[in-house]
């Protein structure tokens, strides 16, 4: 992290300030329209005219003007004194380590790195000593940040890579583990690989009566 940038806060009350009387310029047309269309005669306005609505509005206006530039002048001037302190601060520490920005806001913080969300394309079904592709590509990451993804087959295998090839020497239902990483934070998903033996029996698992 970089150092301290001290004059942020009175750039942010000068840019407040002056929102504040631009907001101020863009009601006055706004009130005066109301004045028009509206009954003149309303309890602060000591039932005056539209005219006088007008003016009543513009005075409004010009004392809240005349108090922001006030406001805005003083934090106009704390800004020239905080840089002059700013530049006094960079003279001691040419030498002494970071020095601080005093021309520019303080920067956001990076955003909080989120987990990435594994994915895998199975339950996989195969036959004993035949490849069997795998997948995690779909995986992603908010961040949109490249994945890394390792594997954990079930019969003591270990690969890694998004997209894999495996076949299985014994018949037998394994648990299939995907672990993706981003990095720095990392996501699971478990899956199954149903093998059957080579030249006998279906390779999809048998469907119950009562899911017919």
């Amino acid at each position: 992290m970089g150092p301290g940038r001290p004059c942020a806060f009175w750039y942010e009350v000068v840019g407040r300030i002056a929102t504040a009387i631009v907001d101020i310029v863009r009601w006055v047309p706004t009130f005066a329209r109301w004045c028009g269309a509206a009954n003149p005669c309303i309890w602060w306005c000591l039932c005056c005219n539209v005219w006088g609505c007008w003016l009543i509005a513009i005075l409004i206006a010009i004392v809240a003007i005349v108090i922001l530039v006030i406001f805005i002048v003083l934090a106009a001037i704390m800004v020239v004194v905080c840089w002059i302190v700013c530049l006094i601060s960079v003279i001691f520490h040419l030498y002494t380590g970071p020095t601080p920005n005093c021309f520019a806001g303080t920067p956001p913080p990076p955003p909080t790195n989120q987990p990435p969300a594994a994915a895998t394309d199975g339950p996989y079904n195969g036959r004993v000593a035949t490849l069997i592709a795998m997948s995690a590509a779909a995986s992603t990451d908010p961040e949109g940040t490249p994945l890394t993804a390792s594997w954990t087959l079930g019969d003591g295998t270990t690969l890694t890579g998004l997209t894999i090839s495996h076949a299985y020497a014994n018949v037998g239902v394994y648990s299939v583990t995907v672990t993706v990483s981003d990095g720095t934070l990392t996501s699971t998903a478990t899956t199954t690989a149903n093998i059957v033996a080579l030249g006998g029996g279906p390779i999809d698992p048998p469907i119950d009566d009562d899911d017919r």
